[in-house]
């Protein structure tokens, strides 16, 4: 586990704990989606202010943090989390429950655009305003996977500024292809398939395609190196020395039972939650007895990738 995510784990589960201890009401999935990314997006701009995250979340900060929302993610997204944090600060008591934070026009009209720093932030707005756009249908709930879109809609915005093709917003088939065609000439097939994922996500939330549509398959010109990536015993030894004590237990419960770091997150014993039912193409549904065969021990379960729910 890097010290990026390490990071990112630290702001999931400020806010994860802040959601735990003040927000008690009914809220849908998608609302549940997009009060804990805003919540630990808030969390990561407080501690970049070197604050102690949401505990120090004020009023007047949220103003702040919402103005730089406006900024890099667009109007949109902005008044989603404006939203999500008035509901947080009604829960919490900061905001009386008729209370309302400043509209976004009231923010916009307290703080003119700032100038533009860099050359090169265009490409990154555009793809942050089309990953909230993302967000937004919700196509992506994962932080990680945002993350990840965000990197590869920023490479695909400076493809399109290199090669004069317009902008990002006004993407036609025939540049999309174009960039895939580079890509595929350029890196390995895993790399390739990124790029479709972010850009097909995209595309369907843009509704340029239907949600049953997907881009054709790529097929990359580098071949691809086989080989064993997993850690060794040893390996993990090593990583588990430079760790603190909580970490280093995190480190072995992933390695053991094979779980990604977000899932650590998510663990519950199974008389709390049910694994959710699999099945095949053909409507029948998966069974693994075999899966644990053999093997003592309590069952616990966690919720991973595409909110899927499993032993």
């Amino acid at each position: 586990m890097d010290q990026k995510e390490n990071r990112l784990n630290i702001f999931q589960q400020d806010a994860k704990n802040a959601i735990e201890a003040h927000c008690s009401s009914e809220l849908s999935s998608k609302e549940s989606s997009v009060l804990m990314q805003t919540l630990s997006e808030f969390s990561a701009f407080l501690c970049a202010e070197n604050l102690s995250g949401l505990a120090s979340a004020t009023v007047e900060r949220a103003v702040s943090f919402i103005k730089q929302q406006i900024h890099t993610v667009g109007t949109a997204a902005a008044e989603l989390s404006r939203k999500a944090i008035e509901f947080f600060f009604q829960s919490r008591g900061d905001l009386q429950k008729n209370q309302e934070l400043a509209s976004i026009a009231e923010i916009k009209k307290s703080d003119p655009a700032p100038a533009k720093e860099k050359h090169f932030a265009k490409s990154l707005n555009q793809a942050n305003k089309a990953c909230a756009l993302i967000r937004q249908a919700g196509i992506s709930q994962s932080v990680g996977t945002q993350n990840t879109y965000r990197d590869c809609l920023k490479v695909f915005c400076d493809f399109i500024k290199e090669n004069q093709l317009g902008d990002l917003k006004n993407v036609s088939r025939d540049v999309v292809n174009r960039f895939l065609a580079h890509k595929a000439a350029t890196v390995g097939q895993k790399t390739c398939e990124k790029y479709k994922q972010a850009i097909q996500a995209y595309l369907h939330a843009r509704g340029d395609l239907s949600k049953d549509q997907n881009l054709p398959p790529v097929h990359s010109d580098t071949p691809q190196k086989l080989g064993r990536r997993a850690y060794s015993p040893a390996q993990v030894e090593m990583i588990q020395a430079h760790l603190t004590r909580t970490l280093a237990f995190s480190t072995e419960l992933s390695y053991r039972c094979g779980l990604r770091a977000h899932e650590l997150l998510t663990i519950r014993r199974i008389d709390e939650k049910r694994p959710d039912r699999r099945f095949h193409k053909d409507g029948t549904e998966k069974k693994t007895p075999w899966k644990f065969a053999d093997r003592d021990g309590e069952a616990y379960v966690v919720t991973g990738k595409g909110g899927l729910t499993r032993e």
